[in-house]
């Protein structure tokens, strides 16, 4: 895939970066940045910090992987602990995605690693029970918003002060069944959909305000991925999700605020 790229070298106190556009202007005739990457050159940033959300299995877990093996150092946060050992050292934080109190405990500890997040991967999700909606309990409602909107927001409001150096890339894995290009098709699952057109929303919104900070948010579709909520007949594979993912966030590949699927821009 080629892109016209520029680097403009900043520097923020005694850290060099650069931030990256490609060669196109937005309505208003101003560089489109794609995002602002710390560089190598200073030794406390030589290697990269990636948070990585629902690492116990999946696709989280390939993510994790992935940049493990490319010598990033990963804290991953999961209810339960997974194998994913890089190069380099990882680290697990135990999350409930559904509890406020847990997800401000997991924050605090990453916080008292005294280090900045280069990414931020949000890959937790669950799916609500195959029921008609106005079957569907409060209760299973609620677990699936919680999962799947509420708990990753709240986690990325409370990293804010972790994220707020130019070089962060946020990255919202939501799901087509989010997609209104796509015309919520076959209906059902209104839980699920709601909770992944609501990230889709987050992602927008988070883009336009913090984007002018360097941080670069971005949500990608997997499609149909071979995981225990998507089953086995389908035709992806998570370590073809994970390739995405770190690609988006090591090459620096998409505009902030974009919706990416097999890693082009794709209608809401």
């Amino acid at each position: 895939m080629s892109r016209e790229v520029e680097r403009t070298w900043i520097s923020i106190g005694d850290t060099p970066y650069y931030r990256i556009r490609q060669g196109r202007v937005n309505v208003s005739g101003e560089p489109i940045y794609m995002g602002s990457r710390r560089t190598n050159l200073n030794p406390r940033h030589a290697v990269k910090h990636a948070v990585i959300v629902g690492a116990s299995g999946g696709i989280g877990q390939a993510v994790a992987k992935a940049f493990a093996g490319e010598s990033w150092r990963v804290t991953s946060l999961s209810r339960s602990k997974a194998n994913h050992r890089g190069r380099d050292s990882a680290t697990h934080i135990a999350i409930d995605l559904k509890s406020v109190d847990s997800i401000r405990a997991a924050a605090d500890e990453i916080r008292a690693q005294d280090e900045l997040i280069d990414c931020l991967v949000n890959c937790a999700g669950v799916m609500q029970p195959d029921v008609p909606s106005h079957e569907l309990s409060v209760t299973d409602w609620k677990a699936v918003i919680d999962v799947n909107l509420t708990g990753p927001f709240v986690l990325l409001t409370e990293l804010f002060g972790r994220l707020t150096k130019p070089g962060a890339t946020i990255i919202n894995l939501t799901g087509g069944m989010g997609r209104f290009s796509l015309g919520m098709q076959g209906g059902r699952f209104i839980g699920y959909r709601t909770a992944k057109a609501g990230l889709n929303a987050v992602t927008l919104a988070l883009a336009q305000e913090w984007g002018p900070l360097g941080i670069r948010v971005i949500a990608l579709d997997p499609g149909w991925v071979r995981t225990p909520m998507g089953g086995s007949d389908a035709p992806r594979d998570p370590g073809e999700i994970a390739r995405e993912v770190f690609t988006i966030a090591d090459d620096g590949l998409g505009d902030n605020g974009c919706l990416l699927s097999n890693l082009r821009p794709v209608m809401w």
